[in-house]
């Protein structure tokens, strides 16, 4: 065992635990989770992280669930729109990004996916992050990898948090953000009453983590078998909580 192994062993389990923590914080204390994380951002990032959270300047909120098209759905808007390039709250992966918006009456957009396939997205990520590290020797790098039903607790948590806001909330599936995203900028600016314009996004030109890529596929394609032997009782309820929140608006 050379020296990087031995501090990955005894680093990473206290990053783990120290990641679970902070977690576990943001469920129970979600408001000053928010007021922790605004604060930090101030000290440590620059404006344009700062602005992910919702504030003074904010124009729009873009959030989601990961790996639910929150990255697209952000790049869609700001292509046509550079105006509010930076007044956008958005990747904070939390719903007071959301429900502190609402509170202050400023518009909301909420992307959705069907559970099981969010959560073999979520598991397929951590793995191949961690792959990549493991093969450039980036040991102390490595995530803690969640199960499925971690995920699936995450998932309900993330989205009864804002049921009850749901009627100032547009939820966006990321399956229509996929066949139309045209319709699905008119069905923002129905909703929220704007006028963005729309510009077809070069796919081309966008970052890799927003798009299918093979090797992702692959791991997916690996758990989707483990997936269908698994148990996971709450699967019902995020599939009902998905089939409400998702129901299309007429235009």
């Amino acid at each position: 065992m050379n020296f990087a192994q031995l501090a990955a062993n005894i680093y990473l389990p206290w990053k783990y635990k120290f990641r679970s923590i902070v977690r576990s914080f943001s469920r129970e204390y979600p408001r000053q989770y928010f007021k922790f994380n605004k604060a930090k951002r101030v000290i440590f990032d620059d404006k344009n992280h700062q602005n992910r959270l919702v504030n003074r300047t904010t124009l729009l909120t873009v959030e989601g669930f990961p790996r639910s098209g929150n990255s697209y759905m952000c790049k869609l808007i700001k292509e046509g729109n550079s105006s509010i390039r930076y007044k956008i709250a958005n990747h904070m992966h939390h719903p007071m990004n959301i429900i502190i918006s609402i509170e202050n009456d400023i518009n909301s957009v909420c992307m959705i996916r069907k559970p099981k396939d969010a959560i073999i997205a979520n598991v397929a990520h951590f793995l191949s992050v961690n792959k990549n590290h493991l093969s450039s020797g980036k040991l102390l790098k490595q995530k803690p990898v969640p199960s499925f039903s971690d995920v699936l607790e995450h998932y309900l948590w993330f989205y009864n948090s804002l049921f009850n806001y749901r009627s100032k909330i547009l939820f966006v599936p990321l399956a229509d953000l996929i066949e139309n995203e045209e319709n699905v900028l008119k069905r923002i600016n129905s909703f929220h009453n704007l006028d963005l314009s729309y510009v077809k996004v070069d796919k081309e030109k966008v970052k890799s983590h927003m798009l299918p890529n093979h090797d992702r596929n692959k791991i997916k394609y690996e758990l989707e078998e483990h997936f269908s032997t698994s148990s996971l009782p709450n699967l019902e309820e995020a599939n009902l909580i998905y089939d409400q929140l998702s129901k299309p608006l007429s235009l």
